[in-house]
């Protein structure tokens, strides 16, 4: 995890994701409260069976992963790549480079999967995303139903979005598996360490020099 990517990974990145998160209650009812929570996305039944092929063994239906995706050709920053794969994921509700977000705090990069994941802090109108995305899902997948065969649209990738606590991702009680683009963060799992770790990128709130 570190400010910026470096030249060489700004080059070569073939994936790009962002996880949101939050430090404090999500009711906004306990303001001394520090619990830091993701926003993770859980894949659709429909689009894992359809795309089952070309999915990681690692990421199947039902499981929990980040927003992101694959780079396309025309993409030259792997920022841009992460706000695309956001707003295609989320059906169009969040606009990284368009609601009032600032840069992200911090990216995390897998040498690897050349995937670069970036860390954005809440704004206070995303705590409501898993129920607005709630809706847009149900929304959508109706108009699905409705279409003739011929003009059949993809199904969504998310089935739900999800703000899952950092203490809940970390213990053996979490319901699902790690996401595992968030081996990085979660290899190591010392709760107060990671805590600590996202309570000073939310009180810092810096800009990472990304190349352009």
């Amino acid at each position: 995890v570190k400010k910026r990517l470096e030249r060489a990974e700004h080059k070569n990145y073939r994936s790009a994701g962002i996880i949101i998160y939050h430090v404090g209650d999500l009711e906004n009812q306990d303001s001394s409260s520090e619990e830091v929570h993701l926003l993770v996305a859980m894949t659709a039944a429909d689009y894992y069976k359809r795309s089952r092929g070309m999915k990681s063994r690692a990421v199947g239906e039902n499981a929990l992963t980040i927003l992101g995706g694959k780079r396309v050709a025309r993409e030259r920053h792997a920022l841009h790549t992460a706000s695309r794969e956001a707003h295609e994921e989320t059906l169009g509700l969040l606009h990284l480079e368009d609601d009032g977000h600032a840069k992200p705090t911090a990216v995390c990069w897998n040498p690897v999967a050349k995937y670069a994941v970036f860390l954005q802090e809440a704004l206070p109108q995303d705590l409501a995303l898993p129920q607005r995305y709630e809706h847009r899902f149900r929304e959508y997948e109706a108009k699905i139903r409705d279409q003739p065969s011929d003009q059949a649209m993809p199904h969504a990738e998310v089935s739900q979005l999800i703000w899952i606590s950092l203490s809940t991702l970390l213990s053996d009680e979490s319901p699902r598996q790690h996401p595992y683009i968030l081996a990085p963060l979660v290899r190591n799992e010392n709760y107060s360490l990671l805590t600590e770790f996202f309570r000073e990128l939310a009180s810092k709130k810096g800009e990472p020099d990304l190349h352009t």
